[in-house]
C-alpha cells in the first residue's frame, strides 16, 4: 500500500514561459525515462489543477504516491533557467518538505527541507500538548 501526498508549485518567470507551462500543465520535452514517467502519472489535465495564474507566477496543485518529484523540478529548472520554482509538499504520514530552486549569476542554486508534523491518527487521538 502506498502514502498518498499532495504538492503546490509555484513557479516565477517570463509571461511566455509561463504559459506554454500552463497550456501543456507542465510537461516538457525531455528525453530522460525518469522524467517521462513522472510526466505521465503527475502532469496533466486530470491530475494537475491550475490554483493561480497572473503575467509572472504560475501556483498549481497536484497529488503524489510514495515519493516527491524533486529530479522533475530540477530538470524543469535546467530547461527554464530565467524561472524560480518552489516545491511544497506534505504526505499522509505526516511527512512534509520543499524544495526550492533558481538560477543566479549563472550557477544553480537548490535548497532542500523537510520536517514532520502530526499525522491524521496523531491529531484525532492527540490528548498530551505537553510537547
Amino acid at each position: 500500500m502506498g502514502v498518498d501526498g499532495s504538492q503546490s508549485i509555484f513557479i516565477r518567470g517570463p509571461k511566455e514561459v509561463l504559459d506554454n507551462l500552463e497550456k501543456n500543465f507542465l510537461a516538457f520535452d525531455n528525453d530522460d525515462k525518469e522524467c517521462k514517467q513522472i510526466i505521465h502519472y503527475f502532469f496533466g489535465p486530470k491530475q494537475l489543477t491550475i490554483e493561480h495564474r497572473d503575467d509572472n507566477y504560475l501556483i498549481c496543485n497536484t497529488h503524489f504516491r510514495n515519493e516527491t518529484i524533486y529530479q522533475y523540478f530540477d530538470k524543469l529548472l535546467e530547461k527554464y533557467p530565467m524561472c524560480w520554482i518552489k516545491n511544497r509538499y506534505s504526505n499522509e504520514l505526516g511527512y512534509c518538505g520543499m524544495w526550492i530552486g533558481r538560477y543566479q549569476d549563472g550557477k544553480k542554486f537548490i535548497q532542500e527541507l523537510e520536517w514532520e508534523e502530526l499525522n491524521y491518527d496523531e491529531i484525532a487521538h492527540l490528548k498530551d500538548f505537553s510537547s
